[in-house]
């Protein structure tokens, strides 16, 4: 590891620790969360296919950020929360664990040869994994993020819950809340040939005719309109998150 990467690291640290004293007044149960992060290896490293050493604390970062800004929206919506059998604690929890996996979906990935239906199969089987250690509310919203969360919106709407959750994970980059726009451009070059992400681009081109990032805009715009209006929130759309996020949260 060289300097750079040190740095990087202990920064990833230093966003975490700031993340978990934001959260303190939910009662999150830390030994759960840290426990899952841990078997998901991403305190750890690993080489990627050019041999480079990876760090995986980014995603730790990004999971701790996302769970700052879903307690943040959720703790306002708290009464409609209620009504449909949910609380921000859960929104949290889910926020916190819906990339535990990440690392463990990477690398069957390259195994798989990035077969994108067995892939899904597996991150699907990594979610249903957390039932041994969260309550069921807890593993559904956790499965309603990232590209599980992009099916699950294929077959039926999403509760309000499921809804917080997407957009929070949209809406984060590694340690930092930023806005939509800025989310598709950071994700575009993974889904372009060669990227990490390459099957998946051919899977929507093919099933919906249009690029994963036009798919993911027709899901997230609708799903951010209708938590602006619970929120009283008219600002431009796409900077939902940002108007809410704490300052020390927001990326440049």
């Amino acid at each position: 590891m060289n300097i750079y990467y040190f740095n990087e690291y202990i920064a990833h640290c230093q966003k975490i620790e700031l993340a978990f004293s934001h959260l303190h007044l939910l009662q999150v149960d830390t030994e759960a969360i840290f426990a899952a992060w841990e078997e998901g290896g991403l305190f750890g490293f690993s080489k990627d296919e050019r041999g480079a050493l990876q760090s995986w604390l980014n995603v730790v970062a990004h999971m701790s950020v996302s769970a700052v800004l879903g307690a943040e929206i959720s703790c306002r919506l708290i009464k409609e929360l209620r009504n449909d059998a949910s609380s921000p604690l859960y929104v949290v929890h889910a926020l916190l664990v819906h990339d535990w996996s990440k690392r463990l979906d990477s690398e069957y990935r390259i195994k798989s040869g990035a077969d994108e239906e067995r892939v899904g199969r597996f991150e699907a089987n990594n979610i249903t994994l957390l039932k041994r250690s969260f309550p069921d509310m807890v593993v559904r919203l956790a499965g309603a993020a990232g590209g599980s969360g992009m099916h699950l919106a294929e077959t039926r709407g999403f509760a309000l819950d499921e809804k917080i959750v997407f957009l929070c994970d949209y809406c984060t980059h590694e340690s930092s809340v930023v806005s939509f726009e800025r989310r598709l451009k950071e994700l575009e070059p993974h889904f372009k040939p060669g990227g990490r992400y390459a099957g998946a681009e051919a899977y929507y081109r093919q099933r919906f005719g249009v690029s994963h990032n036009e798919k993911l805009a027709s899901i997230f715009y609708p799903m951010e309109k209708e938590i602006g209006c619970l929120l009283s929130w008219s600002g431009t759309p796409g900077e939902l998150a940002l108007s809410f996020a704490p300052e020390e949260f927001r990326g440049a």
